[in-house]
């Protein structure tokens, strides 16, 4: 009898700690997710001069960041894990079959060389007055919190595999800086003209014909916020915050230029013989 009542007690606690461990991933998940989101905003929007905060609440930041950091990172993530299983099943065994004296000579001096090297880029990149460099930035500035959220034993207990483990901690690691930059580089294209929304006709009340623009520069739409809508006038400074009931509708057109190559490619390209 004694011996039931035991497992028994032992089964419900073991269920409470699974129920008291699910409700702490769920509460860091959910909070994880915020902040994504908020970086995503604080990477665009300041871009315009605007605290896209006064204008949404806590409720709306995931609504609102959800769909365009999801869309343009799955790209992202596919790459992650496919660079996981070249690792495992090709790069893995050939530095497995080296014996450890070759390791350590190679290590000593390939070491180094990576550290100072891994220094020197970021730092190089930081200081790079070109919103381009948030195309390599997170990447590069993740691996080093990748290695301590590894070390720390993050996630062991909920993914016992190493090798997807390793896929999801970088994963989750790199989002929120990817996030950042990736709302710069969406807000640097509106300004610099390579790819936006604008209005094709103007229903806006309050906005004269005189700001309304020409073809060649017209007004472009930032994005909205709760009842609020933003418009970048031609001048490409001057932002309009209307509310969605002062216009019947908005006719809205999506233009886009042939994007530049990156300059990584241009150099590659002009170091490389035609």
């Amino acid at each position: 009898m004694r011996h039931i009542e035991t497992e028994s007690t032992e089964d419900a606690a073991t269920g409470q700690q699974l129920k008291d461990g699910i409700s702490t991933y769920l509460y860091f998940s959910s909070l994880y997710f915020v902040t994504v989101g908020i970086l995503y905003l604080w990477g665009y929007w300041p871009r315009f001069h605007i605290n896209i905060l006064e204008y949404i609440g806590l409720t709306d930041i995931v609504r609102l960041t959800a769909y365009p950091i999801a869309s343009a990172f799955s790209a992202a993530a596919i790459g992650v894990v496919i660079g996981e299983i070249n690792w495992k099943f090709r790069l893995q065994p050939k530095l497995e079959g080296l014996s450890d004296e070759a390791k350590d000579r190679t290590g000593r001096f390939a070491w180094p060389i990576i550290q100072y090297g891994y220094v020197a880029i970021v730092i190089a990149l930081s200081a790079w007055d070109n919103e381009e460099k948030w195309n390599y930035l997170p990447v590069l500035l993740a691996v080093p919190l990748y290695f301590a959220a590894k070390g720390f034993g993050l996630l062991e207990r909920l993914i016992p595999h190493e090798s997807p483990r390793s896929a999801v901690i970088y994963l989750l690691v790199v989002l929120p800086l990817w996030s950042y930059g990736y709302g710069r580089l969406e807000a640097d294209k509106v300004l610099q003209g390579i790819e936006y929304e604008y209005i094709e006709r103007n229903t806006v009340e309050g906005l004269a014909a005189a700001d309304f623009g020409t073809k060649d520069r017209p007004i472009r739409y930032l994005g909205h916020a709760s009842d609020y809508f933003f418009l970048l006038l031609p001048d490409n400074h001057t932002v309009v915050v209307s509310r969605f009931d002062s216009a019947k509708a908005i006719f809205l057109a999506h233009y886009s230029a042939e994007k530049p190559k990156p300059y990584f490619k241009r150099i590659l390209d002009w170091l490389t013989p035609p």
